[in-house]
């Protein structure tokens, strides 16, 4: 719903592979198009690309990010520095960054996820923020999650596509 929402079939949306299989399956499946900003192998981790992420954010076909914090399948938890550099380089662009936050109560013991919506409150209106206690708490059957969208238009989109497929 949200892709529909914020985009327009032949929209870029940006990714950060190897990623969730379903982000890839459901932009294809709104006639979008992939802008992969594949993570970078260094060692036993992964790292972003800021200088291809700013090519992608810059070109205007792109229309924003479906990040993932922490990121599944690798299993990064993004510090505050590279989340504030993430948003710097989006704002840089005017660009919306739906969070996955699924996994972020899922961390190792010394690990803290930070909340991207708690990292950059200035960018708020183009940051979405998704969660479910589906994982923490192994409640997948039960299917609910939380959207957090603070920017009004977006609220208001979200809610229309939403109505119209209950």
């Amino acid at each position: 719903l949200l892709i529909n929402a914020l985009t327009e079939e032949g929209d870029g949306i940006i990714i950060q592979q190897p990623v969730y299989y379903p982000f890839i399956k459901k932009i294809e499946a709104n006639n979008r198009v992939i802008a992969n900003n594949a993570l970078i192998r260094q060692g036993d981790t992964y790292v972003m690309d800021y200088e291809d992420m700013e090519k992608k954010f810059a070109d205007p076909k792109n229309k924003g990010m479906i990040f993932c914090s922490p990121h599944n399948p690798v299993g990064r938890v993004w510090t505050e520095e590279e989340l504030r550099k993430l948003v710097a380089i989006a704002k840089k662009y005017d660009k919306w960054i739906i969070s996955d936050e699924i996994h972020g109560d899922l961390t190792r013991i010394g690990i803290q996820h930070h909340p991207l919506l708690k990292v950059a409150p200035e960018y708020k209106d183009r940051i979405i923020l998704c969660t479910a206690p589906s994982k923490t708490f192994n409640l997948a059957g039960m299917q609910f999650s939380n959207i957090i969208i603070p920017n009004p238009e977006y609220q208001k989109a979200w809610l229309k596509l939403a109505d119209e497929r209950l």
